[in-house]
């Protein structure tokens, strides 16, 4: 079996040297890629508006400190999907008219 070859990638501002031979190289490689990851997954799993350009900062600059930094402090701020959710529900109580104490006094 032909040895993994060695990956050295900056990520988050650290060098990671990553070894191994097959299964072990591929394993290390896919951790190292969930973590680099983690402010797109963020953004998606939260259901975040701006999800298609977090992910391409992530990608295309995550590789730095920075870079990285910016797209997850993005990702898990803003609206999240049952704030969302909610804003749009009351949107549509006070378009019919049924928001407040308006809805009940009209069950009365």
């Amino acid at each position: 079996m032909l040895p993994f070859p060695t990956v050295t990638t900056a990520m988050m501002g650290m060098v990671w040297r990553m070894e191994g031979e097959g299964l072990e190289g591929l394993l290390n490689l896919a951790v190292l890629v969930a973590i680099y990851m983690i402010p797109a997954l963020v953004a998606r799993k939260r259901g975040h508006e701006n999800t298609l350009a977090i992910t391409a900062l992530n990608i295309l600059a995550g590789w730095t400190l920075v870079g990285w930094v910016v797209a997850f402090v993005w990702a898990c701020t803003g609206p999240n999907r049952r704030r969302l959710e909610r804003r749009a529900r009351e949107e549509e109580e006070s378009a019919l008219g049924l928001s407040g104490n308006r809805f009940r006094q009209r069950r009365r």
